[in-house]
């Protein structure tokens, strides 16, 4: 609606974004099971998905350009990782070309994390492709270079590995007085 010059010719030619970030667990608890439920059927295209939201916003974003357009991303590391990796650069990587990231940026700035830049071609990429600043044939799915090779699950860890305790909200949040009451009743030796 409000670039209709542009969507009557199939799309934007480039585009620029820096999208959100929430780990994939936290988007029903901040925005509800049905912004995340759309997320999941209508952007993904999936039945179920524990994607980062940056991961979702990459995919609609893309939906925006026409055939033969750019597309670059400044996001988490999450995008290339885990589910969200399957969910997005997985796909991406099916029909489209990933033909450039510097995949360990550190942020400049005083927040403590690490960031992806990704340039991503709709279609078939013919030029040369640059993964952290070093040419390369292709860049994959796993932001390396070649072809996707997808990881075999361990069979011999099934039911013995899990993915561990996920602390979630602050249920295990106490203030000054509370701590006190529930170290006053146990080993004398630790002190608050």
């Amino acid at each position: 609606m409000e670039f209709p010059e542009v969507f009557q010719r199939d799309g934007f030619d480039a585009f620029v974004g820096n999208p959100p970030y929430s780990g994939g667990s936290k988007i029903s608890g901040v925005w509800g099971n049905d912004y995340r439920d759309y997320l999941v059927r209508f952007i993904a295209e999936r039945e179920k998905s524990n994607a980062d939201l940056c991961g979702y916003f990459v995919l609609k974003a893309l939906t925006f350009g026409r055939p033969a357009s750019n597309a670059g991303f400044v996001t988490t590391s999450a995008v290339g990782e885990g589910v969200t990796r399957e969910v997005v650069l997985e796909r991406v990587c099916a029909t489209d070309a990933i033909y450039r990231a510097n995949t360990t940026e550190i942020w400049p700035g005083a927040a403590g994390v690490t960031y992806l830049a990704l340039w991503i071609h709709k279609g078939i990429w013919k030029g040369e492709c640059l993964l952290d600043e070093i040419r390369v044939e292709r860049i994959n799915a796993f932001l390396s270079e070649g072809t996707d090779t997808k990881p075999f699950v361990l069979r011999a860890n099934e039911g013995i590995a899990y993915m561990g305790v996920q602390a979630n909200g602050q249920g295990f949040v106490l203030n000054k007085s509370e701590a006190a009451s529930i170290l006053a009743k146990s080993d004398s030796s630790v002190k608050f």
